[in-house]
């Protein structure tokens, strides 16, 4: 499969890290379930190996999904979406208030 090509030779140029691993995994999983489902393109043969290349996908998402690593990156991303939603919110509503102040 060209993708899995692709991803090795992408991963090949640098170190890979978290950012730039997790999204790949998504791609490629998303890759193989589409192509292990379509029946008129591939025959038997490849589409066991789809499934067995998915299984395995599957493990390693897995166990990236316990990994503290992964919990901690994922935690600071969405901590960081969260205070950033909230700074927004809070200088909107004080920006809000204050023009209503002045209208009146």
């Amino acid at each position: 499969m060209q993708i899995l090509k692709d991803a090795t030779l992408f991963f090949l140029r640098s170190t890979p890290n978290l950012a730039t691993v997790i999204p790949a995994m998504a791609i490629i999983d998303e890759k193989l379930t589409t192509d292990s489902l379509n029946h008129s393109e591939f025959e038997a043969p490849i589409h066991a190996a789809l499934r067995l290349a998915k299984k395995t996908l599957n493990r390693y998402n897995n166990m990236t999904d316990i990994s503290e690593v992964y919990q901690i990156a994922m935690g600071m991303y969405f901590l960081h979406f969260f205070y950033v939603n909230i700074l927004i919110y809070v200088i909107t509503q004080s920006y809000t208030s204050t023009q209503a102040h002045i209208l009146q």
